[in-house]
């Protein structure tokens, strides 16, 4: 193999940069569009290899999450297998020319083990951690790689002596050497051997002892790290060696648990507790708990399990004990009194130890001391039977299923919006966020708390003054299920705070089938692919749920609320079967299906998967989410389809780019189809890009892009084209936009009626046919099929309605854009629906103080153009407000917007407005006044002069232009603004 060789007719060699037993890897470049990569050229000697590489394959195809290193491509060259990822330039962790003190590693420590929550969380190990395939670049991000020995049960003693491993062996945790079955805990053990040799400097083991470690399967005892690294923090030395435990058990129980210490290190805090979700929706319970252990009374709360009984009394306790009073937290417990030994003391041994507790106990709560029992079922049954023989005597406050309890409900979906910050205004993040929460976790606390942890710590959301931060984007990806939700995998009981349940060995198999389905199965379909009895599935889920092993969504849907350590134990063959059962058990455009065709490999399966999941989303105009979906697809499947089933993959990108969505996610699509390799979607990625530069006000650059362009058969991208073309004509005046309008008129065209009748009122808009088209509006009206064309045409609509001085009537047409583009979740349309309000109200002389949020609204709109004009209407009502300074920084805004888009003529109104409130000088006076006598369109240039006019005084060329472009105007308009003036300021004086 040397530089210059092309492998598949698409990678070619330029260097290589790394070599091992297994291979070697070069840094390449695709043909056509130039993208670097990093190919791994394997050396496949046995079966076991050849497994090593599809499970890399497999691993990486699921994680798309951020911090794992992408795959591009892979496929088999010379009879050897290849792998294509993204190419990273970095070093071995913990980076180059870092120091062995904890703070010069603090950062990347704890990216990586944010990456490895994600791992795990996706029922992932690493199973091969080491500095070698943790890469850390310049800027200190971190990309772990070489998922070849990724998920499965325990290493095959074949591959543990291969050359292969030989060189990693001190990372290996003591029960991969013995082949006994691991768990995501052997990934915390090399994370440990990593952390201890990143701060002593020095490897744990050497050489000749990791090999020993091989032969002899035992791993000494760590030396002391304190004394090799006198600058830890003793909290982290504790850390690293509660990692570097022979017993799994003995570890950290996850890689959150261990997250969570290293912040809680790096912060020089003990580790955060659990994320706390304030306490919603329980004030009334609150108050009455409190109100009873206040003046001595004993009061029972209950509810299933997750719904938040043992927040509820932590908030009691920490009130109390703010309050001065004596609290005491009861802790679990399984021999006579053991429960209450600290706070009553050692029991007598003698007889009468029953009655003697007793008293005790009542002397302390008569006392005002006020127990709380939270685990009341886990506390010795000597102290349940003194609790409930002490309720009379002072407080005792438990959570315990009791007639007279107080039950505690789930949290409704509108109670959950107060977690969330806003606005909710156009992007709707509070009630979408909200919605989704609930969607996830029914409303149940513990349930809540987990979803949110996982939320924070993929990256979807951040915690923000103990409310949750969260864009559209991000919950458009949870909605449709691409964003990946690493959870804990530790184990939990239904409290949420003890050891997992035990479970029966059937109980523990349905479990790994709900953990390998990610949310996807109800009892009903799970109890399909099990190929058992729906009612057997039903009665095991319940007693799941009572264990607090298992929840149910919204929709139904069972979420496994820890991963058991079976689920890493089933091999890959069972793993497969069991995603195929899945995914049969789902009906086609079941949003789950698509996941697991993506994990099976299933090409045509999941292409046609995505054709009915994107086609329904885009008929109910979530165009985001359809997109999310699809650049998912590619991302997942790109490897593995045939070039036909790439095409029709990229062709449904294409088509949810064509729809209004936000420019960051049209530029994502962009990028796809242009690095795509495929011819088709590099011509198509054009349409695209000339779509986003309409959208962003550039018309000739949209024109030229649309015009080399021959026309297309798919009748959906011809449309768009022909859309570019006819809009650049009509408002850019680049062509003549008759003859298109006629093309599109034509039978057989292939162009929707409605954007005919749409293009038309726009053409005669723009002839200032102001009746003309209102009139073609309301025929485009009538043939409207889709909820986002009639938006589009109402939108038009009202524009013309402002010209035509129909301020009312504008005015109710913005009111019913709003409302539908809301219900919808259209927000460029509903911003646009605002942003012409704003204008209706200053045409109809509303000069109030403008509405605070108006700046981002109309930066929502999509439309930069549409923008610049907001900012011009806001510049003109903070000038008749007296508020110079702002008007006059408003103004210039809208003017660079407009000459950044190519609208030199647009940007002379907000240039002249700007010089009225004190900007610029006679140099830029000069030049004002010069670009508005050459104008030719006579609105701008009426308003520009009639501006002038206010800072030259009269100045007769400006006169002259004035009275020659002034028009015939109805009396009764002629005190009625146009634009930024009305006609009657518009006159010289």
């Amino acid at each position: 193999m040397s530089q210059s060789t092309l492998i598949d007719g698409r990678w070619l060699m330029l260097d290589p940069i790394g070599a091992g037993g297994t291979g070697r890897v070069w840094r390449v470049h695709e043909e056509g569009t130039g993208q670097v990569a990093a190919l791994k050229l394997i050396t496949v000697t046995t079966a076991m290899h050849r497994l090593r590489v599809k499970r890399e394959i497999q691993a990486l195809r699921t994680l798309d999450v951020p911090g794992v290193v992408q795959l591009i491509d892979h496929g088999e060259f010379l009879g050897q297998p290849y792998l294509v990822m993204e190419y990273i330039d970095g070093a071995p962790f913990p980076g180059r020319s870092v120091g062995t003190d904890w703070k010069d590693i603090t950062d990347v420590a704890i990216r990586l083990v944010e990456i490895l929550v994600n791992v795990h969380g996706a029922n992932v190990m690493h199973r091969d951690l080491k500095p070698e395939n943790v890469l850390v670049t310049v800027d200190r991000q971190v990309h772990l790689l070489d998922f070849g020995l990724a998920r499965g049960g325990a290493l095959d003693p074949t591959v543990t002596a291969g050359e292969a491993l030989i060189g990693t062996a001190r990372y290996l945790a003591p029960e991969q050497l013995l082949g006994l079955r691991i768990d995501h805990r052997a990934d915390l053990y090399a994370l440990g051997v990593m952390l201890y040799e990143a701060l002593s400097g020095t490897p744990l083991f050497t050489n000749a002892a990791a090999n020993s470690r091989m032969l002899r399967r035992t791993t000494p005892q760590a030396p002391p790290l304190a004394a090799l690294a006198p600058t830890a923090p003793s909290a982290l030395v504790e850390l690293v060696h509660a990692l570097l435990r022979t017993e799994p058990h003995e570890r950290p129980e996850s890689a959150l648990a261990v997250l969570k210490a290293l912040r809680g290190v790096a912060s020089g805090t003990a580790p955060p507790p659990p994320v706390i979700v304030p306490l919603l929706g329980r004030e009334a319970v609150l108050g009455r708990v409190l109100d009873h252990a206040r003046i001595g009374l004993s009061i029972d709360v209950w509810g299933e399990p997750g719904t938040g009984k043992t927040r509820l009394l932590q908030e009691v306790c920490a009130q109390l004990t703010r309050e001065g009073n004596t609290v005491f937290w009861a802790e679990a417990a399984d021999r006579p009194f053991r429960s209450l030994v600290p706070l009553l003391g050692t029991p007598p041994t003698t007889a009468g130890a029953t009655g003697e507790m007793y008293e005790r106990l009542r002397a302390r709560i008569a006392g005002g001391t006020i127990v709380i029992a939270d685990d009341h079922h886990a506390l010795d049954s000597s102290t349940r039977m003194l609790l409930a023989r002490a309720r009379g005597e002072g407080a005792i406050l438990r959570a315990v299923d009791a007639p007279d309890a107080v039950l505690l409900h789930p949290l409704s979906e509108i109670t959950l919006r107060s977690l969330f910050h806003g606005p909710d205004r156009i992007l709707h993040l509070r009630e979408d966020g909200a919605a989704e929460l609930y969607r996830r976790t029914v409303g149940l606390p513990l349930a809540i708390a987990r979803e949110l942890d996982a939320w924070v710590t993929t990256g979807l959301a951040r915690w923000d003054d103990r409310r949750v931060r969260i864009d559209r984007q991000a919950i458009e990806k949870l909605g449709v299920g691409v964003a990946f939700v690493g959870r804990d995998v530790s184990p939990v009981g239904a409290s949420g705070n003890g050891p997992r349940p035990e479970l029966t060995e059937h109980l523990t198999d349905e479990l790994v089938w709900i953990a390998l389905a990610m949310g996807a199965l109800t009892p009903n379909t799970l109890a399909i692919a099990m190929g058992v009895p729906d009612w057997e599935v039903e009665i095991d889920v319940e007693e799941l749920e009572l264990l607090g092993a298992v929840r149910r969504s919204r929709e139904g849907r069972l979420d496994a609320t820890f991963s058991p350590p079976e689920l890493f134990q089933i091999d890959e063959d069972e793993a497969q079967r069991r995603h195929r059962a899945i995914a049969t058990a789902l009906a086609p455009g079941d949003p789950h299906r698509l996941r697991q065709l993506i994990i099976l490999e299933a090409g045509d399966a999941a292409v046609a998967e995505l054709a009915v999941r994107s086609e329904a989303l885009l008929a109910a105009t979530k165009n985001a989410a359809a997109l999310a979906l699809c650049l998912g697809t590619w991302q997942a499947l790109r490897p593995v389809l045939r070039p036909e089933q790439a095409d029709e993959v990229l062709l449904y990108l294409t088509y949810t780019t064509l729809q209004t969505l936000p420019h960051a996610q049209m530029r994502a699509a962009i990028t796809a189809l242009r690095e795509s390799g495929r011819d088709a979607s590099v011509t198509t990625a054009l349409v695209v890009e000339a779509r986003l530069q309409l959208d962003l006000g550039k018309l000739a650059e949209a024109s030229a892009l649309v015009r080399q362009l021959p026309r297309f058969r798919d009748p959906r991208i011809e449309e768009v084209r022909m859309l570019i073309r006819v809009l650049t004509a009509i408002e850019g005046g680049i062509e003549d936009p008759r003859p298109l309008l006629d093309a599109a008129a034509r039978p057989g065209s292939g162009v929707n009626p409605t954007r005919v009748a749409l293009w038309e009122g726009l053409a005669l808009y723009w002839e200032r046919r102001l009746g003309e088209a209102i009139r073609k509006y309301e025929t485009a009206l009538e043939l409207a099929g889709t909820p986002q064309l009639r938006l589009n045409v109402l939108a038009n609509m009202a524009s013309a309605h402002v010209d035509n001085f129909a301020f009312e009537a504008a005015l109710e047409i913005c009111t019913q854009v709003i409302k539908e583009a809301s219900v919808l979740r259209l927000v460029g349309m509903e911003a646009f629906g605002w942003s012409l309000l704003y204008s209706v109200r200053y045409m109809m002389e509303d000069d109030s103080a403008p509405d605070a949020d108006w700046e981002w609204v109309s930066g929502l709109v999509g439309s930069d153009r549409r923008h610049s004009v907001a900012m011009l209407t806001q510049a003109g009502r903070q000038w008749r407000c007296g508020n110079l300074d702002e008007a006059r920084r408003l103004a210039r805004l809208s003017a660079d917007h407009h000459l950044k888009g190519g609208r030199p003529d647009f940007a002379l109104v907000p240039t002249a407005l700007w010089l009225v409130c004190g900007g610029g000088g006679e140099a830029e006076l000069a030049a004002a006044i010069r670009e508005a006598l050459a104008c030719s369109r006579p609105l701008e240039a009426l308003q520009t002069c009639s501006l002038l006019l206010w800072i030259t005084g009269p100045r007769a060329d400006l006169e002259a232009r004035i009275r020659t472009l002034a028009p015939e105007v109805i009396p009764e308009a002629f005190a009625m603004r146009r634009g930024l003036l009305t006609y009657e300021e518009m006159q010289p004086t």
